[in-house]
């Protein structure tokens, strides 16, 4: 059985701010800034048991989630939006604010 680490009250909120600070109130999708209603987005999805940590999750506006990560998956397994269950997250880039690549 495959466990994940899946974080709940203080802990995810304390996550959801240790992510927001490093993403310096910008969405990492687009780049623009996000207020603190932002999504949180697992880059290894919860089904494929990715974990509630910095290294697999980054802020991004809700329409930029949605519509543009999940709403065109093969562009968002392209750019490192989204990681196969196999893959190493710490190898994984992802092109950031559509400018750059980097490794989370």
């Amino acid at each position: 059985m495959t466990c994940r680490v899946k974080l709940t009250g203080k802990a995810w909120k304390l996550l959801r701010e240790q992510i927001y600070a490093r993403a310096q109130g910008l969405c990492d999708y687009c780049g623009l800034w996000v207020d603190e209603h932002f999504d949180l987005h697992h880059r290894k999805t919860r089904k494929q048991f990715g974990d509630d940590t910095p290294d697999n999750c980054i802020v991004t506006h809700h329409s930029c989630h949605i519509e543009k990560i999940h709403g065109h998956p093969a562009r968002a397994y392209e750019t490192g939006f989204m990681v196969k269950s196999h893959d190493n997250l710490k190898e994984k880039q992802m092109f950031q604010h559509q400018q750059r690549w980097v490794t989370l």
